[in-house]
C-alpha cells in the first residue's frame, strides 16, 4: 500500500522599507508601514501569519540610522523593528545602562516586534536595543550626538524607500562639536607615580605621592614588604586631592613599597624599592649610632654578689634614649635596679642577687636608628630549669647593630627563652630571605653567618622566631666599611 504526498511551495514575503522622517515632532504616517509583495497567486500575503508559521530568531527590518544628531532642546525618537517568532522582547540601553519609562524616557510597544524609544532630554552616548526570543538575539546600536550651539534647522535622518520615482537624499547637515563624557564609571589607572627605585639617607624622610584616574573615586592602600601601613607618629598618610594620596615616612626602612588604588570596577598598583644609605661618609652630622662601650657577651658574678654595675656608651651625631631589659622585660628604677642615663651614656646598677643565665640587654634609640647590646649573667655553670608555658616566643638575646670590615664574616645570633614552645627562625637581609645554607638553628637559638661581607650589604638584618603560640622579631642595622675605617671607629 502506498501514497503520494505533494508539498506546497510557499514563497515567503519580501519585506521592503519606506522612508521614515524623524523630526522634533513625532508624526506617524501610513507610508511608514512595511509593504508586502504579492505572492505567486496574485493575492496579498499577511506577513504576520507567515512569521507565526515559521519560528525565527530576531532579524532587524529596515535600515535604522547608525548616527543621529539632535539639536539642543529637541527630543530623540528611535524606532526598532524586527521579524521574529515567537515575538521578541525588546530592551533599550544607553551606555550599557538599561533604560526604563520615567525621567524623560518613554518606551512604547507600537506593534508586534516593534518598539519606539522617546527621550525628551537626550544626552550624547551609545544607544542600544536588543531583541531576544528563545531562538536568539539581535542588537541595534546608534551613536547620538547633541549640538552645543543649536541652529534653526531640522535634522532629518532617513531609511531607504521603495519607489520608482527619485527620492530626495537626506544628509546630516551639521554635526556640531563632540564632547566626550567624562562622568562615566571607570576603573582606577595610576597616571602620576614615583620612580622604581629610591635611595635615601638614614636621617632623610621618604615622601611618595601618587595620583590616579578613577570614577568613582579610588581608595588607596599603602604597603611595606607586603604589610599594610597605617598612620602613626613616624608615618603620615594624607589625601592631597580627589584620587591623589601622599605618604611620608620619617624613618624609612629598606624594602619594597607598594600602593594599590581600588574602586568597585577594578584596581591598579605601583611599587618601588627603597634603599637606605647607612654609610658614614664624611658628614659628621649624619652618624648612625654605634656602641663604643658595649655589654660583654657574658658576665660572670660570684654567687654572693649583691651589687653590679653595667655601663654602655654610644657614638652618634644626635642624642637619644636608653631602655634596659632583663629576660625580655623592660626594667624601671626601683629597689633592685637603678638606671642613670645621659644623652650618649647609660648605667645600670643591679642591687640584688641575679638568677643564673639571666639575659640583660640595653636599647638605644634616636632619629637615626635603633641599636642593641646584651650580656648573659652567669652565677653557676648550670642552666636554671625552665618549663614550657603557653606564651609566644620572646628574645633574651637580641640582635645588636655593629660595623664590620669588608670581606669579613657577617655573623649574628639570637636566643629565645626556653620557657615557651620550640621555635622556627626566618632571617632576611634588606627585605630578602636569607638562603638556608647561611643559617644554623636549633630549638631556641639561631645563628647566621654570611662570608665576604661587602658594602652593598649595608642595611637591615631581621630575624623572626615563630611557634604555634605566636612570633617575635629582632632586627639590626649594620655597616660594612673598609679595614682602615673600622680601625678609626674602634680607635674613637
Amino acid at each position: 500500500m502506498g501514497s503520494t504526498i505533494h508539498t506546497a511551495t510557499v514563497n515567503l514575503p519580501i519585506f521592503t522599507e519606506t522612508a521614515i522622517v524623524a523630526t522634533s515632532d513625532v508624526e506617524e504616517s501610513d507610508d511608514s508601514v512595511a509593504t508586502i509583495k504579492l505572492n505567486d497567486s496574485g493575492n496579498e500575503t499577511d506577513h504576520q501569519s507567515l512569521i507565526t508559521a515559521f519560528p525565527q530568531k530576531p532579524v532587524i527590518l529596515g535600515d535604522p540610522p547608525m548616527e543621529v544628531m539632535i539639536p539642543q532642546g529637541e527630543q530623540l525618537t528611535l524606532e526598532f523593528k524586527v521579524a521574529a517568532y515567537p515575538e521578541a522582547t525588546i530592551q533599550w540601553y544607553q551606555n550599557n545602562f538599561e533604560l526604563k519609562n520615567g525621567d524623560g524616557i518613554r518606551i512604547e510597544r507600537i506593534g508586534s516586534n516593534i518598539s519606539r524609544l522617546t527621550s525628551t532630554n537626550p544626552s550624547e552616548g551609545l544607544f542600544r536595543a536588543t531583541a531576544t526570543n528563545k531562538l536568539g538575539q539581535t542588537i541595534y546600536e546608534c551613536r547620538v550626538f547633541t549640538e552645543i550651539d543649536p541652529v534653526k534647522e531640522r535634522v532629518i535622518f532617513t531609511r531607504k524607500s521603495l519607489s520608482k520615482s527619485p527620492q530626495p537624499i537626506y544628509k546630516l547637515r551639521r554635526r556640531g562639536s563632540l564632547n566626550q563624557r567624562s562622568d562615566l564609571p571607570k576603573p582606577p589607572k595610576i597616571v602620576t607615580g614615583f620612580a622604581p627605585t629610591h635611595r635615601v639617607k638614614v636621617n632623610e624622610p621618604l615622601v611618595l605621592d601618587v595620583e590616579a584616574e578613577a570614577i568613582p573615586e579610588a581608595d588607596f592602600q599603602w604597603r611595606v614588604n607586603n604589610f599594610e601601613i597605617k598612620p602613626n607618629k613616624s608615618i603620615k598618610i594624607e589625601k592631597v586631592d580627589e584620587n591623589r594620596s601622599r605618604i611620608v615616612f620619617l624613618q624609612p626602612i629598606e624594602g619594597r613599597y607598594d600602593v594599590v588604588a581600588t574602586n568597585y570596577l577594578g584596581k591598579d598598583n605601583l611599587s618601588t624599592k627603597v634603599i637606605v644609605d647607612y654609610a658614614y661618609g664624611t658628614d659628621e652630622n649624619n652618624q648612625f649610632p654605634i656602641f663604643l662601650d658595649a655589654l660583654p657577651l657574658t658576665t660572670i658574678l660570684a654567687s654572693d654578689t649583691m651589687e653590679h654595675v653595667m655601663v654602655v656608651v654610644v657614638r652618634t651625631s644626635e642624642p637619644g634614649s636608653f631602655r634596659w631589659f632583663a629576660d625580655g622585660n623592660e626594667l624601671e628604677t626601683n629597689s633592685q635596679h637603678e638606671i642613670i642615663s645621659e644623652s650618649l651614656k647609660s648605667t645600670l646598677i643591679i642591687r640584688s642577687m641575679v638568677p643564673n643565665d639571666t639575659e640583660y640587654a640595653v636599647e638605644f634609640t634616636n632619629s637615626l636608628g635603633i641599636i642593641h647590646s646584651k650580656t648573659t649573667v652567669m652565677t653557676s655553670p648550670k642552666s636554671r630549669p625552665k618549663t614550657p608555658t603557653d606564651k609566644p616566643p620572646r628574645f633574651i638575646e637580641l640582635l645588636s647593630s655593629t660595623a664590620i670590615a669588608q670581606g669579613d664574616i657577617l655573623e649574628a645570633r639570637v636566643t629565645v627563652g626556653e620557657d615557651t614552645e620550640p621555635c622556627e627562625f626566618e632571617w632576611s637581609l634588606q627585605g630578602i630571605k636569607v638562603a638556608p645554607e647561611f643559617v644554623m638553628s636549633s630549638t631556641f637559638e639561631s645563628i647566621i653567618q654570611i662570608p665576604n661581607a661587602s658594602k652593598d650589604m649595608n642595611g637591615l638584618l631581621r630575624v623572626i622566631a615563630k611557634n604555634k603560640l605566636g612570633q617575635a622579631e629582632s632586627s639590626m642595622h649594620f655597616i660594612v666599611v673598609d679595614g682602615k675605617s673600622l680601625l678609626n671607629i674602634i680607635g674613637q
